[in-house]
């Protein structure tokens, strides 16, 4: 288990582990691996003998160096979430190089705070089995039990005010990119942070800022994905709202697997929202966006505005023409889809509200 507090000794850890894996199966001579990483041959070893203790089978002989069979990683990670895994696949990347992992905790977006106000560095992530205080948009409780994917990534963005808004569009969107290469069928974006199967709510995305006058001093990332909760019992009034991963899917998806592929995703988003602007973010989530064509209400803290769901503009609000022609920016609130008229009731999914409980974010 990894510290709250970051630990360089897990680092290392990782660093052994990526060389070990790049080098297929094949051995490693402990004096390369040692030169290589910048530590004694004493000190080599002790990590390794480290990584063994949590279950690496690492093999080592003499005059040859140190092995690991790569399927070696696949079937550990298929029993548990590997922290030590997921650092390894992404030393070297902007987000997730550091993985901080606790089996239980109130919420991990206060986590990744503090570790943000303490000068954390961005991509340091916070990954936890079980949340007891996981929150929603204007603090809703989220439905965080063991068997879900409940992370807070840290992001220092270099963006003026106007476009941070677009990076809950981006999140969304990167998470729908990589639940999809994983469950071969289609997968939904809502406005602003739902993501959907068969308009069931599988994932959801609540980022917190802290602001200066020009932009963000750090922006926390919160992705709350539904991956196997089967068993758990659902809150009462989220039945039929919501599904998970593992009942989407033919083939057993593991937390690193899903946790490497939004990672890998956030970061081609999130580069693109800096280097190209607000178009290839904007055209991702409109690719997958539920809803957007259809009748719908906007529950705003006062008032609504119901109209047709027509685009998202480039601030990311949510353009909905009105009876008569109007047209209204919405920035926040909560979507409905309504019915067409003459029938009762909202529509499919209706009722899963933007930043309700069920498949949250942390």
């Amino acid at each position: 288990m990894h510290a709250v507090e970051p630990s360089p000794r897990s680092g290392m850890r990782a660093r052994i582990l990526a060389a070990l894996l790049a080098a297929g199966g094949q051995p490693v001579s402990g004096a390369a691996l040692a030169g290589t990483l910048g530590v004694t041959r004493t000190a080599l070893w002790k990590h390794i003998e480290a990584l063994r203790r949590d279950g690496w089978p690492i093999a080592g002989r003499t005059h040859r160096g140190y092995s690991l069979d790569p399927q070696a990683a696949l079937r550990l990670a298929a029993r548990r979430f590997v922290p030590e895994l997921l650092e390894a696949r992404r030393l070297g990347s902007r987000l997730g190089h550091t993985v901080h992992w606790l089996p239980e905790v109130g919420s991990t977006n206060d986590v990744a705070r503090r570790l943000a106000d303490d000068g954390a560095p961005e991509g340091t992530l916070v990954i936890a089995d079980r949340q007891l205080a996981g929150r929603g948009r204007l603090r809703r409780a989220w439905w965080s039990p063991p068997g879900g994917l409940w992370m807070s990534l840290i992001l220092r963005p270099t963006l003026p005010p106007e476009r941070l808004p677009l990076l809950t569009l981006a999140a969304a969107a990167a998470v729908a990119e990589a639940l999809e290469r994983h469950a071969g069928r289609p997968v939904a974006v809502k406005w602003p942070n739902d993501v959907l199967i068969d308009d069931r709510k599988i994932a959801g995305i609540l980022l917190e800022t802290v602001a200066h006058p020009h932009g963000a001093e750090y922006v926390v990332a919160g992705i709350g994905i539904n991956l196997d909760v089967e068993g758990e019992p659902v809150p009462p009034g989220l039945e039929g709202r919501l599904t998970w991963l593992a009942r989407e899917v033919v083939e057993p998806v593991t937390r690193n697997e899903v946790a490497e592929a939004v990672l890998d995703r956030l970061e081609v988003r999130y580069r693109q929202l800096h280097d190209q602007g607000p178009d290839p973010v904007l055209d991702a989530w409109r690719a997958r966006a539920a809803w957007l064509g259809e009748p719908v209400r906007v529950t705003l803290p006062a008032g609504e505005v119901v109209g047709i769901a027509l685009d998202v503009a480039p601030d990311g609000s949510l353009v909905v023409e009105q009876a008569g022609g109007r047209r209204e920016r919405v920035l926040a609130g909560d979507v409905q889809r309504l019915r067409p008229a003459g029938s009762s009731g909202p529509g499919p999914g209706g009722g899963a509200a933007a930043g309700s409980p069920g498949g949250g974010a942390p």
